[in-house]
């Protein structure tokens, strides 16, 4: 779970790089949730959601459920099957982050036909100023950003900003939600500045104050290869692993832009996750293939050896690359060898070797 997130979901969320890379557990980290994440950032998804549910079979054919309808009804789960839910849920596209919700969301959550409804949106700010939260501005500022000075500073959607304006009259007493969801999204991220910070900084904490984190298992440092298996794993991995759903599932369930076109002759990549990309090197000399990869940006493959990932570092003495001694001998590099990307080399890649 902590693989996918991070390697996965966050980088198309905030964008790639934006929590930066992993140092080691910080035991003066507190990774506890704190309120700005828990009751406004963090509920950015309530205005992700479609009003129905697609539901995809194993021939493709395909169907809708209403959202509304689905509230509460686990036997349409039990008549339906998981798999072709998982199916439309990994084709369906999401809304996009703004202070739009849906009706069935709006006017119609968690009631029965006729019965009495709730308002998501309404309930989301109350719970904002039940909780004590200060507002957008004041926010802003406790999250090291500068303070707006006017609507149109947090939006430049003329409509929002008169939308903005007609509720709360003055910027002082905008509420953190509604200002995080109109804010103009950051470039790569799906959210705007101030959403950005707290989940930033919320996801870092929870990162680097864990101590039970998945980098730094004793068993995975001893076994880079191991891990790498973990890093590289995706929602799309685990949902081929647990049930009947094959390649129609797409390996991107997430979403995110398609895989990098071929660059040269040598070299083909084939995105696995951000920050992971299969390399086929169509054979050649071991020079050749270095040149292929620095080329692309590579510092550190990994080659599948004896069933397990091996790094490969692109300068390293070649003691640290023995394990490669046989694989490329006589210089001649194997051909279709597969070889994984990775943007910073493990600090104890060589390890892996010894």
């Amino acid at each position: 779970m902590q693989a996918i997130t991070y390697n996965e979901f966050l980088p198309l969320l905030l964008g790639p790089g934006a929590l930066g890379p992993y140092e080691g557990y910080d035991p003066r980290v507190d990774p506890s949730i704190s309120n700005e994440f828990s009751t406004a950032a963090y509920r950015f998804g309530h205005t992700m959601l479609s009003p129905s549910l697609m539901h995809i079979d194993a021939s493709g054919r395909t169907q809708a459920f209403s959202l509304a309808a689905s509230f509460f009804n686990p036997e349409l789960v039990e008549a339906e099957g998981i798999e072709g839910f998982l199916r439309g849920l990994a084709i369906q596209q999401a809304q996009e982050i703004d202070p739009l919700l849906i009706d069935e969301v709006r006017n119609m959550l968690f009631g029965a036909p006729g019965g009495p409804v709730r308002d998501l949106a309404a309930l989301n700010i109350q719970r904002t100023r039940d909780h004590g939260l200060a507002d957008y501005n004041t926010t802003r500022m406790a999250y090291g950003l500068p303070p707006v000075q006017a609507f149109g500073d947090v939006s430049s959607d003329p409509e929002m900003e008169a939308a903005l304006r007609s509720a709360y009259g003055e910027i002082g007493y905008l509420d953190l939600w509604v200002g995080g969801l109109a804010e103009d999204h950051l470039p790569g991220a799906l959210v705007g500045e101030t959403f950005h910070a707290i989940l930033v900084e919320q996801f870092r904490r929870l990162r680097d104050g864990d101590r039970y984190w998945y980098e730094r298992d004793p068993y995975f440092v001893a076994n880079l290869g191991l891990l790498f298996e973990l890093r590289s794993t995706t929602l799309a991995d685990v949902i081929r692993r647990n049930t009947p759903i094959g390649d129609e599932l797409p390996d991107r369930v997430f979403g995110g832009p398609p895989p990098a076109a071929k660059p040269d002759g040598a070299c083909i990549l084939g995105d696995i996750s951000p920050g992971f990309s299969l390399v086929a090197y169509e054979g050649g000399t071991v020079a050749d293939l270095k040149a292929c990869a620095r080329g692309l940006g590579i510092t550190a493959l990994y080659a599948r050896l004896d069933g397990r990932y091996v790094p490969y570092l692109l300068d390293a003495p070649a003691i640290v690359n023995r394990a490669f001694g046989t694989l490329f001998a006589e210089g001649v590099a194997p051909l279709t060898q597969l070889l994984v990307r990775s943007p910073d080399p493990p600090a104890s890649a060589g390890g892996a070797d010894e």
